[in-house]
């Protein structure tokens, strides 16, 4: 993955390469309290094969998500051990059904203090 940026330059897309350097790949915990909610048990893409030409996808790889963000890149804050966070799935909700989720919905006004 540390080779991405010279193989985007190598191919002529530096666009991509300068994306990529600007990503926040450490994701460090940011020390305050944090809510993360989201959608599961939709097929969502984890990864691509690319053809020999690299125009064409021969083959994706799915598994759990909401439909657009895989639960890896959902509960990555899980996975590097942040502090003060606070998780949850709901489970049979996508990307955007989640945003109707009646019980989600009461959660945020809470937070909000308009309950």
């Amino acid at each position: 993955a540390h080779e991405l940026p010279q193989f985007f330059e190598d191919i002529g897309y530096a666009d991509g390469a300068q994306i990529y350097k600007t990503l926040p790949y450490d994701l460090k915990d940011p020390n305050v309290r944090t809510y993360v909610k989201y959608g599961t048990g939709q097929d969502t893409p984890e990864s691509y094969v690319y053809g020999k030409d690299w125009d064409t996808i021969d083959k994706t790889v799915s598994g759990d998500g909401d439909g657009t963000v895989n639960l890896r890149s959902l509960e990555a804050g899980l996975a590097k051990g942040w502090k003060n966070t606070e998780h949850e799935q709901f489970k049979g909700e996508d990307h955007q059904s989640v945003l109707k989720n009646d019980s989600l919905l009461a959660q945020l006004l809470d937070l909000a203090g308009a309950a």
